[in-house]
């Protein structure tokens, strides 16, 4: 088609590098039919708009979306049409419908990142998963108080049970390692975390323990088995709720080498 820019009135807006000057697309524009503005009005078809400009709503590109009737495109809508000697339909070159796009495609990217990542967690997770199960035992103190604690509490929202199993880990070898991990469950999902590295010393997973019990429940581990404070947090529908053994089993000391005061019990 000859003049394939005939009927369009064509601004430009942006730094689309050499050999692409505001004057180099002057004369392509002019060559093929079609008038150059160096101002946008209201007989400009078309801006033809760079991506900065376009995010950064320069004032040729404020002054076009206030006017309906021109379309916002960018260089390939020039470039293809030149090529095909023939005016290209706008839409895929509009700068919205390119903008559009540009989400959707992060988006997917994003996801696709998060879903890599979590797929990489499993797998360590796993990995760690298969050493504990043929390395590793429950630790149990000196009352033989198994640390396998369960964290309950019910989702007023979606009337949901959810629970945290929260486990300290001891290797089988000696000199003793020891590990914490914990599993999340809930009507339409799980998950499952280490909360400290396999090889740790005692002292390390067992304040990774504490502060775990701690943020969910609200009670410092010492006071567990207090009826007194436990009642205090009933109220606090985000806690979980821990409920120690029957009285008569093993029920764990407070620290290492002390035992616990449950005098506040039933």
């Amino acid at each position: 088609m000859k003049n394939p820019l005939k009927r369009y009135v064509i601004a430009v807006t942006g730094d689309f590098g050499e050999p692409r000057n505001h004057r180099s697309l002057e004369r392509w524009i002019v060559g093929n039919g079609g008038i150059f503005s160096a101002t946008v009005t209201k007989d400009v078809t078309h801006l033809i708009c760079t991506w900065d400009d376009w995010k950064e709503k320069v004032l040729k590109v404020r002054q076009a979306l206030r006017l309906d009737s021109i379309k916002i495109v960018n260089y390939d809508w020039l470039e293809d049409s030149l090529l095909g000697k023939r005016p290209r339909r706008e839409k895929p070159y509009l700068l919205q419908t390119v903008e559009k796009e540009k989400r959707r495609e992060d988006k997917l990217e994003k996801r696709a990142k998060r879903e890599a990542a979590q797929r990489f967690k499993d797998s360590c997770l796993s990995a760690e998963e298969e050493t504990l199960s043929r390395q590793y035992h429950i630790y149990r103190d000196v009352t033989m108080f198994e640390y396998s604690v369960i964290l309950s509490r019910v989702d007023m929202r979606t009337n949901r049970n959810e629970r945290h199993h929260l486990k300290l880990y001891e290797s089988n070898a000696l000199p003793h390692l020891y590990t914490v991990g914990t599993r999340f469950t809930r009507m339409g999902g799980s998950g499952k975390d280490m909360l400290c590295p396999l090889s740790s010393f005692f002292d390390q997973a067992f304040a990774r323990f504490r502060a775990f019990f701690k943020q969910k429940t609200g009670l410092d581990w010492e006071d567990r088995l207090s009826k007194k404070k436990r009642t205090a947090l009933e109220t606090d529908s985000s806690l979980f709720r821990y409920l120690p053994p029957v009285l008569g089993r093993p029920r764990g000391v407070m620290r290492l080498g002390t035992e616990a005061d449950d005098d506040d019990d039933e």
